[in-house]
């Protein structure tokens, strides 16, 4: 399933989750020394260190372990708008 945003909302999102974003959407998730995740171009985001995928509510509920219910929620809070998912 793919969540369809902007890149710059999604990484809006992670900045507000606390996690210091970069402007080529690099950002520290489980490391403090070195970026080891990255929002994509086509809004998913990526953690390279163990290859784990997924979109905005994916994210959501990987860091503050909630429902997917729970994470659509706050995910259309933090960007504002009703989210939309759908197959690839």
């Amino acid at each position: 399933m793919a969540l369809y945003c902007a890149k710059e909302q999604v990484m809006s999102a992670v900045s507000a989750l606390g996690f210091k974003v970069f402007r080529n959407g690099q950002f520290h998730w489980n490391s403090s020394q070195t970026p080891d995740s990255l929002v994509n171009k086509n809004s998913t985001i990526h953690r390279w260190t163990d290859s784990w995928h997924g979109d905005l509510i994916d994210f959501i509920k990987e860091v503050k372990s909630v429902s997917f219910k729970e994470a659509k929620r706050l995910a259309e809070e933090l960007i504002n708008t009703k989210l939309k998912r759908s197959l690839l």
